[in-house]
């Protein structure tokens, strides 16, 4: 449940953003006790941040890496691109 949305310039950090989201959320949710996040959450010691000022729980929800850049799949997934030739029409850049 999306409980509060910020829009800022892509110059700014996901934990700096991540303050200036929750800090007007100060006192608003009492019976919130977790919220989850990416890995892009671990700098700016953002996790002690929220516990420190909010009381909450921080689970940083680590993304299963396929190898690939662009494409997310579990670690023990096999990906068949002889076969399947759906990526030729994706829009993901490959470096």
């Amino acid at each position: 449940m999306i409980l509060h949305q910020l829009v800022h310039e892509a110059s700014i950090q996901d934990h700096n953003g991540g303050k200036d989201l929750l800090l007007p959320l100060e006192g608003c949710f009492p019976r919130l006790k977790l919220i989850w996040v990416d890995s892009a959450y671990k700098k700016g010691n953002f996790v002690a941040w929220v516990k420190e000022r909010f009381g909450w729980e921080v689970e940083v929800v680590e993304h299963p890496w396929s190898g690939l850049r662009g494409v997310w799949a579990p670690k023990d997934s096999v990906i068949d691109w002889e076969h399947d030739e759906s990526h030729l029409n994706s829009t993901i850049g490959v470096d």
